[in-house]
């Protein structure tokens, strides 16, 4: 994977910032304390939950945007979005000062706009049957968080804007994929693979073979990321 490009904003010292990425090689140069660490850091970040799919990654590769990183006076976000010379984008985002509730009317805004952006012609690679699917998969490490935290739940919260959108047309779904074994797991929560799996969490290594297809089944209906039915 080869990065084209990378906007950053309020990201510590950094207000804003689009930097093309040449394919081959790009040189930072600058006095000390200028933010020649920071852009790269940033990157890093951006990357963190991308990394963790890599054969022989650990949560440890793992680097996540944090509240502290926010640009101190910032007005708006802190977010980093890459874009790859395939032309795949994503966005890393720490949201600052929202409420769950406003995080939630921010999603659905966002996915109205990805819908109106095609004046009501839903992409077709988003198509199955008559539906468009709207699928969110996060990888990340879970040892440290708990079996009823938002990010956890968040494949109720989905569905929930889903009923709020009224569109029957629209299928949103999320996933975790995690770094954290699920006999990590268990110990933890306390529940078995299967009720993991029926919060549609995948785990990394030891369903390498199997998740993505499960995932691709799931996706618009109630069936667990861990299934094979």
């Amino acid at each position: 994977m080869k990065l084209a490009s990378v906007e950053i904003e309020n990201f510590r010292a950094i207000e804003k910032l689009t930097l093309a990425l040449d394919p081959r090689l790009t040189v930072l140069h600058g006095a000390n304390a200028h933010g020649k660490t920071s852009v790269l850091d940033a990157i890093a970040a951006g990357l963190g939950a991308v990394l963790v799919l890599f054969p022989g990654a650990t949560e440890k590769t793992e680097r996540r945007l944090l509240d502290t990183d926010l640009r101190v006076g910032a007005s708006g976000d802190l977010f980093v979005d890459l874009t790859t010379v395939d032309g795949i984008s994503w966005s890393t985002r720490v949201t600052g000062g929202q409420s769950v509730q406003e995080s939630i009317d921010a999603l659905e805004d966002k996915i109205d706009g990805i819908r109106s952006d095609h004046n009501g012609e839903r992409p077709t690679d988003l198509l199955a049957g008559d539906r468009q699917h709207v699928t969110f998969v996060d990888p990340k490490g879970i040892r440290n968080i708990g079996v009823d935290d938002p990010k956890i739940r968040f494949f109720e919260t989905i569905k929930e804007i889903e009923r709020r959108l009224g569109d029957p047309k629209a299928a949103l779904d999320s996933f975790i994929v995690s770094s954290t074994p699920s006999h990590v797991m268990q110990k933890l929560w306390g529940i078995g693979k299967p009720d993991m799996a029926a919060r549609h969490i995948a785990f990394q290594e030891e369903d390498r073979g199997s998740y993505i297809g499960a995932m691709l089944r799931g996706i618009g209906g109630e069936r667990s990321v861990g299934s094979g039915r």
